[in-house]
């Protein structure tokens, strides 16, 4: 939690914190409902929502990539959410930065170590953000789509769609390079993903998104 003129903000942790929560509980199959998610927040901050200021609208898929995290405490949760994210993308650039057989200057070296230690970079880990994890994924889906396969390409595309005005324009290369099969297993994996989804949540909580998505 952090200050804001004269109220008091939640960082983007503390959102996704939220949805592991209640994704873990009993009443996962409300977890678009406002009054599930206020009682939620209201337990974990200790504070009185009056607004829906605060409403969490992501995608299915991320309440289930966050419910592991919501079994620690909300501080060590987060280091480890940070340091996750942080070692995927940092990982992701170093494997673009291989591919592309930039090793062999100390430039790129110095290329990660100054995104690294970069304000951006320091505020999205302080905030609990997924920027780091995105980049990750973005790399790692460069490489594979240069490397002609697709059954990873496609998992990182579908992957993507936790960011999905991202992952739209993140297809439009695949589609350049006529590597359909990329297109086909994204697709492909993103029915897994949402069966998955449908099994925990239930298929009437997961149709009620485009209807959540308009309203916010």
């Amino acid at each position: 939690m952090y200050k804001q003129g004269n109220s008091y903000g939640f960082t983007d942790f503390v959102h996704f914190y939220l949805a592991g929560k209640i994704t873990l509980s009993p009443v996962r199959d409300l977890f678009y409902s406002w009054d599930i998610q206020k009682q939620f927040l209201e337990n974990l901050t200790h504070c009185s929502m009056s607004g829906e200021d605060f409403y969490t609208h992501y995608l299915p898929i991320v309440f289930l990539m966050m419910a592991p995290y919501s079994l620690l405490p909300i501080d060590l949760s987060h280091l480890l959410f940070d340091l996750i994210n942080l070692s995927i993308g940092l990982c992701g650039c170093w494997v673009l930065v291989r591919h592309f057989q930039w090793t062999k200057s100390h430039m790129a070296k110095y290329v990660l170590l100054g995104a690294l230690a970069s304000m951006p970079s320091w505020n999205t880990l302080m905030l609990g953000q997924i920027t780091w994890l995105y980049l990750g994924l973005i790399c790692f889906y460069i490489v594979t789509l240069r490397q002609n396969k697709p059954i990873k390409a496609g998992l990182m595309l579908a992957l993507s769609i936790i960011k999905p005005q991202y992952a739209v324009f993140l297809a439009i290369p695949a589609l350049s390079l006529r590597r359909y099969s990329v297109l086909i297993f994204a697709a492909a994996w993103e029915i897994l993903f949402l069966s998955f989804c449908t099994l925990v949540f239930g298929l009437k909580a997961l149709i009620t998104y485009p209807f959540v998505l308009n309203q916010t």
